[in-house]
C-alpha cells in the first residue's frame, strides 16, 4: 500500500520532463510498461513504494522536488479557496436577489447566471423583450432585463415596469399581440396589465 508521501501524478511527470524521455524511455528504468507511466501520471494507478523510490532516484539533481510539493500544495489551496469563494459569492447572489428582483446590470454584478450551478438558476427566472416573432428591439428601445426568485413574479413585473415605464405604456397601449403578449405567458401578461393599471393609477 503506497504511503500518503508518494509523489503525485504532477511530481512523476515534472521528473520524467526534466529527464527529457518519453513515457516508453522512462518506463525501462523502472521495468513496467509505458501505459503504467500514463496510469501514473492520470492518476488511475499509484507506483509502489519501491517504484515510488526509484522515480525519486532518477529525478535530477537539480530538480527541486520540495518546490514542486509546495507549489501543488498552493495549487489545491487555490482551488479549495476558489471553492468556497464561489459559494459564499453564489450564496450572496440569491441572498440579493431575495430581497427584491434585479436589474441585469445589478444581478451578479452582470454576470447574470453564469457561475450559478445548475441547482441554483432553476430557482431564478427572468423578465425580458425580445420582440415578436424575433425581430429585434426598435432603435432607442433599451430594455431591462428583471431578474427574480420563481414565485415573486408580482414584485418582478412592478420592478419590470419601474425600469421600462415608456416601452411598457407604448406596448400595452397597443393592441396585443404586441411584443410583450407575444413574449410573455398569459399569466405574467395578465399581472403585467394589473400592476400597470396600478402603476399608472397610482
Amino acid at each position: 500500500m503506497p504511503n500518503s508521501d508518494s509523489l503525485r501524478p504532477i511530481e512523476i511527470r515534472r521528473i520524467r520532463q526534466a529527464r527529457d524521455e518519453t513515457q516508453a524511455e522512462f518506463a525501462e528504468h523502472l521495468d513496467v510498461s509505458q501505459r503504467t507511466v500514463c496510469n501514473w501520471e492520470l492518476a488511475e494507478y499509484t507506483p509502489s513504494d519501491d517504484q515510488d523510490q526509484t522515480i525519486r532516484e532518477l529525478a535530477p539533481s537539480d530538480l527541486d522536488l520540495q518546490a514542486i510539493a509546495t507549489e501543488l500544495d498552493w495549487s489545491e489551496q487555490r482551488a479549495a479557496l476558489s471553492d468556497t469563494e464561489k459559494r459564499l459569492y453564489c450564496a450572496d447572489v440569491l441572498r440579493q436577489i431575495r430581497e427584491r428582483p434585479r436589474t441585469s446590470d445589478e444581478f451578479a454584478s452582470g454576470k447574470g447566471l453564469a457561475n450559478l450551478t445548475d441547482q441554483q438558476r432553476q430557482f431564478i427566472d427572468r423578465l425580458d423583450l425580445t420582440g415578436v416573432q424575433g425581430d429585434v428591439q426598435r432603435s432607442g428601445d433599451r430594455v431591462s432585463t428583471i431578474y427574480y426568485l420563481v414565485g415573486d413574479e408580482r414584485r418582478a413585473v412592478r420592478r419590470f415596469i419601474e425600469e421600462n415605464e415608456e416601452i411598457v405604456g407604448d406596448e400595452l397601449g397597443s393592441h396585443p399581440p404586441n411584443r410583450i403578449s407575444t413574449d410573455w405567458s398569459d399569466f405574467l401578461y395578465e399581472l403585467l396589465e394589473e400592476e400597470w393599471r396600478f402603476w399608472v393609477c397610482y
